[in-house]
């Protein structure tokens, strides 16, 4: 079974959970393949399954920030062959998930948005047992978070130094996985997931299609 996970860390809005709630019932509309929807989170109070998803306690407590994304390939958070996709909470979901959530291949995540020719972690998609050396150097240099390029770069840090190449999303899947901002706020009929990095967050944009697609109870 395909698992789809997020992270929950510093909540947008301080309270409550509505980034995991639209991101879970977004993915409940649009994906049809048999799944569940995880959230690591850093209030491990809140862990309990509801609204169709399950939020267990961040895989390694104490990074700060984007730097927890590095825990999700911590050997034994999940089960060696098992599919998991990973996508940003701060993500829309606009269409179908099938085709995205059908990858097979080892590893692959999206080339930047904003900078070609590097790599972008806002969507992941990967066999369980993969990047436990991703994992393992980032412990071994002690859990750096002064790299500016953050989980990212130190994704493709590991990648080059394990000679393995991640295969791009959007190579994959043309037009299906684009960027909020560069796109200029116009849903293209191709798109399937938007990417909002930076501001505005999907909660600030009260007109056009974003209300429509954002929010735990939206149709």
């Amino acid at each position: 079974m395909l698992t789809v996970c997020c992270i929950e860390q510093g909540n947008y809005l301080g309270h409550g959970n509505e980034y995991v709630a639209s991101l879970a019932a977004a993915v409940g509309r649009h994906l049809s393949l048999r799944h569940r929807i995880v959230a690591f989170t850093d209030r491990p109070q809140l862990r309990f399954a509801a609204g169709g998803f399950e939020m267990f306690s961040l895989p390694h407590p104490g990074l700060t920030g984007w730097f927890n994304k590095l825990s999700v390939f911590k050997p034994g958070v999940f089960a060696d062959g098992e599919r998991v996709l990973y996508i940003d909470l701060d993500t829309i979901i606009a269409g179908s998930l099938d085709e995205i959530a059908s990858y097979a291949g080892e590893f692959a995540m999206l080339e930047d948005l904003v900078f070609p020719n590097q790599l972008a972690s806002g969507v992941m998609a990967w066999r369980g047992g993969f990047g436990a050396e991703i994992w393992q150097s980032y412990a071994r240099a002690g859990y750096p978070s002064h790299d500016l390029s953050g989980d990212q770069g130190w994704i493709m840090h590991a990648l080059k130094a394990s000679k393995v190449q991640a295969d791009c999303l959007q190579d994959l899947y043309p037009g299906q996985i684009v960027s909020y901002k560069l796109s200029g706020g116009v849903l293209s009929p191709f798109a399937r997931v938007l990417a909002f990095h930076g501001r505005p967050r999907p909660h600030e944009i009260s007109d056009g299609w974003v209300p429509h697609f954002w929010g735990g109870d939206r149709a």
